[in-house]
């Protein structure tokens, strides 16, 4: 089989599946819908517009259920990465994230030496350091012979850290659209590279890669027709009508046959838009002397850019005009690329206002760690929303080194911003913040004190579980029902007995309610787990009182 590479390379059969972002996510999905490939695999996308949830992300409900759906989609992870078969080629997708390690740095990877090849010999390496530090160094090659070993890479390690490199290198690869054709055209490739030459070559816009896209619509794995569709759909180009039309007629698959028919119409739709400008009017717009032109131009970038449309917004970070740099900024993030994370942290000391709030929120969206670094002095910004917004990124970000830095800002004198500083160490899971949590719940202004109590139920440790406990003595009604609800949601034997006092002698039914349904969910969710496990030891009732009578639905007198 002829593999993947600018001069060709030979390689085994590969397996049938698809590896992958992370999204913003973010790249699990299901493929092999077909009798040839039945595997469950990790899809390499998902469309996050068509996925956008508004609602309070910190929210008792959604943190239940989060926390009932994070172990399955763990597991489902698991078994998905042990299943898929792989390239077997030696010397060798998220919403991604370009070169995040917690203790790489890019630096580090500069200083390692030796050619493609041999960094492609480390990728095989059981330190995964060492295959950080080896993907960092291929990112900054740039060559594209590394492409099938970084893909064969993705669908064998499941170590988060490596994939998010792994997707960012994929990304700082030099494709070109010839290239992804002849990916995309060569029956004999893989399927994972087949989907994700149709998955670039939608990115890129590449209305020459037309024709191959359209042929891609009768492949026989499911994931490559997934994304060739998706990439038809947003060349704009009224030719691929009729090929949606065909394949939402006669796709084997009933879910391809609906994004077919979603896509011919979405495609249908937008050409009535024949006002609009497209990407390549719009590129050459940004660049006018005329400063209102730019502005626009970089406005309707956010909507209509395109892959080449990066590095011409990245320019316009250090436009004279302060407008055109703010509105580059949001085209960025809007954009979801990770090239342009350097830029936009190169672009903070120079920028103030609307426009640095704009660049914090546009690395907040790309969910870049390595970002991380240069946010945190903005936890101390004179501007209020700076240091907002600032701390709104780091938590979204997930980088425990920001942990002391955000509980120093927990003294924020803005009650707004010590609310966003709480979330983030919720989502940090930051033991070291629990003392300063419990007393935010005890004095501080209403929502920071509910906000406070769910990061306590977010972090979960034994610490928190006991600082929750004793918040149900408050005599906050509301706040004693939030700290049943983080109970829950830390999901600790150890708050059973506290849960069931409380479901018999607080004085509000409706709090016995659920400090019961609190307490039953626990010890139902400790008794499946230990069920799973080989000796299937199932937890013992903890002390308190009679659990006969509390795990019978009934509401105590």
């Amino acid at each position: 089989m002829v593999a993947i590479g600018s001069k060709g390379r030979s390689a085994t059969p590969a397996g049938r599946g698809v590896a992958a972002f992370a999204g913003f996510t973010v790249f699990l999905g299901q493929s092999s819908l077909t009798r040839r490939s039945r595997r469950a695999t990790p899809a390499f996308m998902t469309h996050s517009a068509r996925h956008d949830r508004r609602h309070d992300w910190m929210s008792p409900r959604v943190i239940r259920g989060k926390a009932l759906f994070l172990p399955v989609a763990l597991a489902a992870m698991l078994v998905c990465g042990a299943a898929v078969e792989v390239p077997t080629t030696t010397p060798p997708p998220s919403t991604p994230a370009p070169l995040s390690s917690g203790s790489v740095s890019q630096s580090a990877a500069q200083t390692l030496s030796g050619g493609t090849a041999e960094l492609v010999e480390r990728l095989q390496s059981d330190e995964p350091e060492v295959v950080i530090r080896a993907l960092m160094a291929l990112g900054l090659k740039k060559d594209i012979a590394a492409f099938v070993p970084i893909l064969k890479l993705l669908v064998t390690r499941s170590d988060p850290d490596i994939r998010a490199v792994a997707l960012a290198t994929l990304e700082k690869l030099e494709y070109s659209v010839s290239f992804l054709v002849s990916v995309l055209e060569d029956g004999r490739q893989p399927a994972v590279a087949q989907a994700y030459a149709a998955y670039m070559l939608g990115r890129m816009q590449a209305r020459e890669a037309l024709p191959a896209l359209v042929s891609a619509l009768q492949s026989p794995y499911a994931t490559v027709r997934e994304h060739a569709m998706a990439a038809l759909g947003s060349l704009h180009d009224m030719r691929a009508w009729k090929p949606l039309v065909i394949a939402a007629h006669e796709d084997p698959s009933p879910a391809l046959r609906v994004k077919a028919q979603e896509t011919a119409e979405a495609l249908a739709s937008a050409t009535t838009q024949s006002s609009w400008p497209d990407a390549a009017t719009l590129n050459a717009q940004i660049q006018d002397q005329d400063p209102a032109q730019r502005r626009a131009a970089a406005h309707a970038l956010s909507e209509r850019g395109n892959w080449w449309s990066v590095p011409l917004l990245i320019d316009a970070l250090k436009d004279p005009d302060d407008e055109v740099r703010r509105l580059a900024a949001r085209a960025l993030g809007d954009l979801q690329d990770r090239r342009a994370v350097p830029p936009l942290i190169e672009c903070l000391p120079t920028v103030s206002g609307l426009t640095l709030h704009t660049a914090i929120v546009a690395l907040a969206v790309l969910k870049d760690r390595t970002a991380a670094p240069a946010l945190i002095p903005y936890l101390e910004h004179p501007d209020p929303e700076a240091r907002r917004f600032a701390a709104r990124a780091l938590g979204a970000f997930g980088d425990v080194a920001a942990a002391p830095a955000l509980r120093r800002a927990l003294a924020d004198p803005v009650p707004q911003n010590r609310l966003e500083v709480t979330r983030a160490l919720g989502s940090l899971k930051d033991g070291g913040a629990v003392p300063l949590l419990e007393k935010m719940a005890r004095k501080d202004v209403e929502a920071n004190r509910y906000a406070a109590i769910r990061a306590l139920g977010a972090i979960g440790d034994p610490a928190a579980v006991a600082a929750l406990e004793r918040l149900l003595r408050s005599k906050d009604t509301i706040g004693v029902v939030t700290a049943i609800n983080a109970l829950r949601e830390a999901g600790s034997m150890a708050a059973v007995p506290a849960l069931e006092e409380m479901a018999r002698k607080h004085r509000e039914q409706w709090v016995r309610e659920e400090a019961l349904q609190a307490a039953i969910e626990i010890r139902g969710r400790a008794r499946l787990e230990a069920a799973r496990r080989p000796d299937n030891d199932v937890a013992a009732p903890s002390p308190g009182a009679s659990p006969d009578k509390l795990s019978s639905g009934q509401t105590p007198d």
